[in-house]
């Protein structure tokens, strides 16, 4: 081993606490101590007494040891990346976009405000859309105790300036971006679960699927079955609310949390706990179906009026597209080296 190597400065890398893998570990045993020392710290002293004393090299594992240390990245237990909606373990009398809701008369974001807001958001990195999702929970955090009558008409940037003193935990691109720091707060719940869906699509449906257990990579039939039951019991339901007739409604709401279905606080605005009354979902299909009904949704809606009226075959073969690649987020990858072996992900 060159000892030489150790004296090189390495450029410290780190890694997120969620990020953590295998590689980023120093994993041993005392079996491979005992092995490293047997095959490359010893040798068999035939000149002393001609015995088979063996002499340990203790310094080529101290240089060992060295060098895989030398090796690790630092792991920031400081920032912890997450999605996950508010309050998920309470009930939605406790849920932060209820309180706003009662605090605030929210409105809907005309199509011409979403298009331009879709096309901003999704140029942004992956790390300052999640961001942005934080820091919108923040101000929530504010708003749900807040009165103050002309509160609706008020800009998120005027509100986080005159309201909120700690802004530590809040993102300088959200404030400083012309178009999203003067949306009034009116709007503010159209725009959080808006940025959920572009999260959705930017990050996590091209990680859903290699996530999914064995057990849901069901047959054809049965995603057929699943997806045409769905239907049958929401948008093609004779007595379900005129509202929830539209897959788009349907299709924004999969993206955002089927387990949540039931709740008013999860709906776009519009949908009232009356239109929520009018479905009822059997117990048997499951949170992780919701791949395969948001896809199988999505293939009619896109498809021709024709091509929705064929066999089960046809549509299937609509469903089950494949998904265009895009870079995964936080991939990892490792650069093969020769000694010392850097351990570092490619950006």
């Amino acid at each position: 081993m060159n000892s030489n190597s150790m004296n090189k400065k390495l450029q410290p890398y780190v890694v997120l606490l969620q990020a953590v893998q295998q590689k980023h570990l120093l994993c041993f045993d005392k079996d491979f101590i005992s092995r490293k020392l047997i095959d490359d710290g010893s040798i068999i002293n035939y000149d002393y007494g001609k015995g088979k004393d063996i002499i340990y090299d203790y310094e080529e594992i101290e240089f060992m040891l060295r060098d895989k240390i030398c090796c690790l990245p630092l792991i920031d237990t400081e920032r912890l990346h997450f999605l996950n909606y508010q309050f998920e373990l309470y009930d939605e009398n406790t849920s932060l976009i209820t309180d706003v809701r009662r605090r605030i008369e929210q409105k809907l974001l005309t199509n011409k405000e979403r298009i331009e807001l879709q096309n901003l958001i999704k140029n942004i990195s992956n790390d300052d859309i999640l961001h942005y999702l934080g820091s919108l929970d923040y101000i929530f955090t504010y708003l749900r105790h807040f009165e103050y009558k002309n509160v609706p008409i008020l800009k998120i940037k005027k509100f986080v300036e005159q309201y909120i003193y700690s802004k530590m935990g809040l993102s300088e691109n959200l404030l400083r971006d012309p178009m999203l720091s003067t949306i009034e707060l009116k709007y503010i719940i159209d725009l959080y679960e808006l940025i959920e869906e572009i999260v959705f699509e930017k990050i996590l449906r091209n990680n859903i699927k290699q996530d999914l257990p064995e057990t849901l990579l069901v047959s054809d039939n049965k995603k057929n079955d699943l997806i045409n039951q769905f239907i049958d019991m929401t948008s093609g339901k004779i007595t379900i609310s005129a509202r929830l007739k539209n897959l788009d409604c349907w299709i924004i709401m999969l993206k955002r949390l089927i387990q949540y279905v039931k709740r008013c606080d999860v709906w776009t605005v519009d949908v009232t706990t009356n239109d929520i009354e009018s479905f009822k979902i059997n117990d048997d299909i499951l949170l992780p179906h919701t791949f395969i009904i948001l896809k199988g949704l999505e293939a009619r809606q896109n498809g021709p009026q024709i091509e929705r009226q064929k066999n089960d075959v046809s549509r299937q073969a609509c469903v089950e597209r494949p998904i265009l690649t895009t870079p995964v987020w936080l991939a990892n990858n490792i650069t093969n080296r020769s000694s010392p072996k850097v351990i570092r992900d490619n950006r």
